[in-house]
């Protein structure tokens, strides 16, 4: 969550993303993918900037400490949500993960949610 920050005259306070992210360790040379999550609240402006933010396009710190801004990637997806942050133990799995309508998943056969 972004308690107090902006991009140039754009204000991102109070506004949360959230990644989904995959690298093939195994492959050399293959790329990561991702989606990326962006709060629903965001305005067109503010989630134009908290994207270019966090996939590098603006440089900055992204380019050390996110893998998919520095090496080879795939963008999935963008897509607005509903992000609710929970500091609650143990709190994990699909269960308790909150989406708004506007945002769907598709489950793909053999794949199954972790277990914490």
């Amino acid at each position: 969550m972004i308690e107090d920050g902006n991009a140039d005259d754009v204000s991102l306070d109070d506004l949360k993303v959230a990644f989904a992210t995959r690298d093939h360790d195994d492959e050399l040379g293959s790329p990561w993918s991702f989606v990326m999550y962006v709060d629903e609240r965001a305005e067109p402006a503010r989630h134009d900037a908290l994207e270019r933010i966090y996939t590098g396009q603006l440089g900055g710190d992204a380019l050390t400490h996110f893998p998919w801004a520095w090496k080879n990637a795939e963008r999935i997806a963008v897509r607005p949500v509903e992000i609710e942050v929970s500091h609650e133990p143990r709190r994990s799995g699909c269960e308790s993960a909150t989406t708004s309508p506007s945002a769907s998943a598709t489950r793909r056969p053999g794949l199954r949610p972790s277990r914490a």
